[in-house]
């Protein structure tokens, strides 16, 4: 009976575990480049990301060891739709390679937030919770002018994010128990977009710039998920005093399709002010501010 409760607590903790993960998403900017040809630009920007994500594979086993016996247990964890909220920050350095065209390259730090994530006492869920960790992305975009007011675009871009871990730590009557979750092996995501931009307005020091369109998007991470079981023997006296469980799984983009809209101010040819939203599987936010020479 003590091995079965023993049993129950664990495989319950595992399959919430498993319920709650994503990553994030990534700021695009303007169609048009900031730079001529030949020319560079630096900047600096925030974007708040979140997403929902599925998970690509259902988990079948979970490798146990008890002391130093392993063996794989049997299990079916069902698939769960996740979600993750993401800050962040960023410096950006962009050079003009043609007309129209220009790459760009992007560093910085962001966090990771999984809401409802680690079984507390009362099988409630408490949050993932990792601190900013660097990340970067390379890009490429295009615009070719159908008249003096509207033009179309397009963007290409890549990001690979840090590898992420959170534990928790629970204690039962007789069990103590210390959950791990790891994010791993560099995440990644790539977007291509497509769109429309309009010159609102113009003159020679002032230019606004409203621009959107849609876009695909791919992005993948694996997740890695433990726990450390110490065992009272007075209370469970099931012939092991230590268990260790260990499963993991990958996740995908719960759809390939969104859009974005933005707008930019630029004032005396030089700064450029950015603002953007966009919508995925969830709403994201964020802006830039750069500066061309």
């Amino acid at each position: 009976m003590r091995r079965i409760v023993l049993c129950t607590v664990l495989v319950f903790s595992l399959v919430l575990l498993f319920q709650n993960f994503a990553q994030g998403g990534q700021f695009f900017g303007a169609l048009e480049p900031i730079t001529k040809k030949g020319e560079f630009s630096v900047g600096v920007g925030y974007f708040y990301s979140a997403d929902n994500f599925r998970q690509e594979n259902a988990i079948n086993q979970v490798d146990v060891s008890l002391d130093s016996f392993r063996f794989a247990l049997p299990i079916s964890i069902p698939k769960f739709n996740v979600k993750a909220k993401q800050n962040q920050y960023f410096i950006q350095g962009s050079y003009g390679f043609i007309d129209g065209g220009e790459v760009y390259l992007r560093g910085g730090f962001a966090d990771i937030k999984f809401d409802r994530v680690f079984v507390k006492e009362d099988f409630n869920l408490s949050d993932f919770d990792d601190d900013p960790k660097i990340f970067g992305t390379l890009g490429v975009r295009l615009r070719n002018d159908l008249n003096s007011i509207f033009s179309v675009g397009m963007f290409l871009q890549g990001t690979v994010y840090s590898t992420y871990e959170d534990t928790e730590s629970v204690n039962f009557p007789g069990l103590r128990i210390k959950e791990k979750v790891e994010v791993k092996n560099a995440p990644w995501e790539i977007n291509l977009g497509v769109g429309l931009q309009a010159k609102l307005y113009a003159d020679n020091t002032t230019k606004v710039i409203l621009y959107g369109g849609p876009m695909v998007y791919w992005e993948q991470f694996d997740v890695k998920e433990s726990a450390e079981v110490d065992i009272d023997p007075a209370i469970y006296p099931v012939g092991f005093t230590f268990l260790t469980a260990e499963a993991s799984t990958s996740y995908k983009e719960k759809n390939n399709l969104g859009g974005f809209l933005g707008l930019r101010l630029s004032l005396a040819k030089q700064f450029h002010i950015e603002v953007e939203a966009q919508k995925k599987s969830r709403i994201s936010v964020g802006g830039a501010l750069t500066y061309s020479f």
